[in-house]
């Protein structure tokens, strides 16, 4: 018997942590592994909404000009270009007329970017954005 109890939704059993469960921290080396797993996956991102802008121009000008709207009523006030954009793409999947992208678009893509970077250096610094991102939005923007 795990020390998890069980709960079963949709013929899933999904572990569920006692009160008391402390997980254990990350190492650096750990952090850092993860973190090259998000820049991969932000890699793959930006490629794919490069070309969903490409087979959806004229729908996602329209999204951006109603966004631009909003934004003249503060709509946004508070959000990141990040929060902005993805609030774009989702309306975008959301539309009936959305073209998606054909299955195996992204089995060739180029990740030599990442050959490059210092990855506890760029942890680090989106660690100090992140924190001050964070005080900016407790301190009410």
């Amino acid at each position: 018997m795990s020390k998890f109890d069980n709960y079963v939704l949709d013929g899933l059993e999904i572990p569920i942590p006692p009160k008391d469960f402390k997980p254990e921290p990350l190492t650096q080396a750990e952090k850092i592994e993860d973190y090259k797993i998000v820049r991969e996956n932000r890699i793959h991102e930006r490629e794919r909404r490069k070309l969903l802008r490409e087979k959806n121009g004229d729908i996602i000008w329209e999204h951006e000009m109603e966004q631009g709207r909003e934004d003249d009523r503060f709509c946004f006030e508070g959000s990141t270009g990040e929060d902005i954009e993805q609030d774009l793409f989702e309306r975008l999947e959301g539309d009936s007329d959305f073209i998606d992208l054909e299955p195996g678009w992204d089995e060739n893509l180029d990740y030599s970017e990442l050959e490059k970077l210092d990855f506890a250096l760029e942890l680090h610094k989106e660690t100090e954005n992140l924190k001050k991102l964070k005080a900016w939005r407790d301190n009410g923007c």
